[in-house]
């Protein structure tokens, strides 16, 4: 008995030994290493789950609908549609400048007259005019004289216009059109010659006149138009292009 006692009790004391110095390392170590946060074991995913949550997403379509809402929710409002003329010719610029509207009148008329503004040499070769013309029995009506820098603007833009929608047939310029078409006719600008910029309207040396003369007098004597106007002190620079148009000559034109 006493024989098989003594080979255990040296296991008992060997083991007891060598257990001593690890559980102490395993003490301080634990005392010396910071602390750490536990992590949860990582469950293992197979292929069974898989399945399962295709199965529960196809059956619960719950969370796709709150997906559909949250994202009707934050998405971008719809882009406006801007309904855009496909006309290439830009509209006529608005006539802002109170002095040129004065002289643009309404619709139906073609303005306001100024021969106040007219230099006092043009203003005096006008009235010799039209006493001639009136003394020969013949009409004498002034269409336009001074004219402001924005109101001859306004004629050139009118013009260029015209002239670019003069062939075109498209649809969406149909309305630019007729508008260009109507403020032509109302100024009475001529189809072959553009309203100039620095002119004699807007120096006050020039005016437009209609006037008509009988063919004989009642000495049977010819009047000419340009004869009268020499006499009377302006002459028609481009009687072909523009007859209605009267120059000083004392200004030396």
């Amino acid at each position: 008995m006493a024989r098989l006692l003594w080979p255990m009790l040296a296991c008992i004391t060997v083991g007891t030994c060598f257990a001593g110095p690890a559980y102490v390392s395993t003490e301080n170590d634990k005392l010396n290493t910071p602390a750490q946060a536990e992590l949860a074991p990582e469950t293992p995913f197979s292929w069974l789950d898989e399945v399962w949550d295709y199965l529960m997403f196809r059956l619960n379509p719950l969370p796709v609908a709150e997906t559909l809402s949250l994202l009707d929710e934050f998405a971008p409002p719809p882009a406006k549609v801007v309904k855009t003329s496909l006309c290439i010719v830009e509209p006529l610029p608005p006539l802002n400048d109170p002095e040129a509207l004065q002289f643009e009148g309404d619709e139906e008329a073609s303005g306001m007259v100024d021969t106040l503004s007219l230099t006092p040499e043009t203003v005096t070769a006008l009235n010799r005019l039209q006493s001639s013309v009136t003394k020969f029995g013949g009409n004498f009506v002034v269409t336009s004289a001074y004219r402001p820098p924005a109101y001859q603007e306004h004629l050139q833009a009118v013009w260029d216009r015209w002239r670019l929608l003069q062939r075109n047939k498209s649809k969406a310029c149909q309305a630019l059109k007729e508008e260009v078409g109507a403020e032509f006719e109302k100024h009475q600008l001529l189809r072959r010659q553009r309203p100039v910029a620095f002119s004699d309207h807007t120096r006050g040396i020039g005016f437009d006149a209609r006037v008509l003369l009988p063919r004989r007098t009642k000495s049977r004597r010819r009047v000419s138009i340009d004869r009268l106007a020499r006499a009377a002190g302006v002459h028609r620079p481009d009687v072909r292009r523009d007859p209605v148009h009267f120059r000083l000559v004392a200004a030396g034109f």
